[in-house]
């Protein structure tokens, strides 16, 4: 597997909205295409959810997966004021292999966006995404830069170096990972799954 990027190398904000993420930027770049399948791993409050959700249409399947009741409901009610009805909720601890229930090799994207840092069996997330993922399905992990001298997000010595989130990408297991723009204060890897 050929992998090359310079982890000194600041990255472009191309695909934010200002200075954040834009979901609907990311995803389009990743390649999520109408009638596509995705999971968003640790949804949160939902906005790379309804944007996976809008970008998939009706033909599409968006599996809001958290741990938190609040977080799927909070998704459910971002989803209905969008008046969107292809998203399925999922309550699953992520650490737990197959908690999340999705059938093995059917999802074509999986989003793991700015949970790693909280989690510490991040290889056990992983691992529950390449379950699901289709061969040649992507895994789209969103993490906060290090160092970034931020008010926004996690304190710095939480944050995951851009090495460690690279290991997570088993060679075994992803044919290729490439490091993309995400904005100021976040980094992104995609890996497409053997």
């Amino acid at each position: 597997m050929n992998v090359s990027f310079d982890t000194q190398q600041p990255l472009i904000p191309a695909l934010s909205s200002g200075r954040f993420l834009d979901p609907d930027s990311l995803l389009s770049h990743v390649g999520v295409l109408d009638g596509a399948v995705v999971a968003d791993f640790g949804c949160g409050a939902g906005y790379f959810t309804v944007s996976a959700a809008s970008l998939v249409g009706v033909d599409g399947v968006v599996y809001a997966v958290d741990v938190l009741d609040s977080a799927l409901e909070s998704v459910e009610g971002r989803a209905r004021s969008f008046g969107l009805k292809n998203i399925s909720y999922v309550r699953a601890n992520l650490e737990i292999p197959g908690s999340t229930q999705i059938s093995e090799s059917s999802v074509d994207l999986v989003i793991v966006k700015n949970m790693l840092f909280q989690n510490d069996r991040r290889k056990s997330i992983v691992r529950e995404a390449v379950r699901v993922l289709k061969r040649g399905g992507r895994l789209l992990v969103v993490e906060w830069r290090p160092r970034s001298q931020s008010v926004v997000g996690p304190e710095d010595q939480k944050r995951l170096s851009i090495d460690s989130v690279r290991t997570l990408f088993d060679e075994k297991l992803f044919v290729s990972v490439e490091l993309i723009p995400a904005g100021d204060y976040h980094y992104a890897f995609v890996g497409i799954k053997k």
